[in-house]
């Protein structure tokens, strides 16, 4: 896990979502990187930031690229270290998908992406593909 920088505030989900799928999106051809976003209340708003972004691994054999590892300290070490020092909630997990090979795509969710949503504190799931410019987040927040 590379540790990567941490974003200044912003006053919606999606916009420090495209902050950081700038940033990130060049940098995943080969590995997935993924972050969780947080939110917290300074000067009676809402602020969204996102917590450090760790590199996951690039494909070995048949397991796809994936940030299973970084997920979970994120989800639990760092989520607890966040609402201690800034009574910080997660709202969201980012993350990357690498270049897909040729035919194919990896623009969309997979079924792990997909449960994170069940778990207590995941709001939304982003998929930032490495293959366009496309910012996916489930549940899609045009249609809730």
């Amino acid at each position: 896990m590379t540790p990567g920088k941490k974003y200044a505030v912003f006053y919606s989900e999606s916009a420090v979502a495209a902050a950081w799928s700038a940033d990130y999106r060049s940098l995943s051809e080969k590995k997935e990187y993924g972050a969780l976003i947080y939110s917290t209340a300074e000067d009676d708003c809402k602020i969204y930031y996102t917590g450090k972004t760790y590199a996951g691994m690039g494909k070995i054999g048949i397991i796809r690229p994936n940030v299973a590892i970084p997920f979970v300290f994120v989800y639990t070490v760092q989520a607890f270290i966040e609402r201690i020092r800034r009574k910080a909630s997660p709202e969201a997990f980012i993350h990357t998908h690498p270049k897909p090979d040729a035919g194919y795509t990896y623009r969309y969710h997979s079924k792990e992406d997909m449960f994170l949503l069940r778990l207590p504190g995941i709001k939304g799931v982003y998929v930032i593909p490495y293959e366009n410019n496309e910012i996916n987040r489930q549940p899609d927040t045009d249609k809730i």
